[in-house]
């Protein structure tokens, strides 16, 4: 089973009519070997400076700008519920 997870109900709608899943279930689309579900909001959010160093946890005007070689985010704390009720309903569950 191939899982799509969207950011939005209207883009998991559009993915979903796609790929030919047009059984519709609470928080998400399903169809043969295919779930497209979708989470409201961002799923990641960057982290904050301290996520960089903890010489960053409390900086100073003098050590801007801040500037990472590599960008660092994280899972947001709190997604919406529509992934989580689709995957409750899901013959096989995934992790999330």
């Amino acid at each position: 089973m191939r899982v799509f997870l969207c950011e939005k109900p209207s883009q998991g709608k559009d993915i979903a009519r796609v790929l030919g899943a047009g059984q519709r279930g609470n928080g998400c689309y399903s169809g043969a070997g295919v779930v497209v579900t979708w989470c409201i909001g961002h799923l990641v959010e960057a982290v904050p400076p301290e996520g960089y160093g903890e010489q960053y946890k409390r900086w100073a005007i003098e050590q801007l700008p801040i500037l990472p070689s590599v960008g660092v985010s994280s899972p947001r704390r709190r997604p919406q519920r529509s992934s989580r009720s689709c995957n409750s309903s899901s013959p096989r569950r995934a992790s999330w």
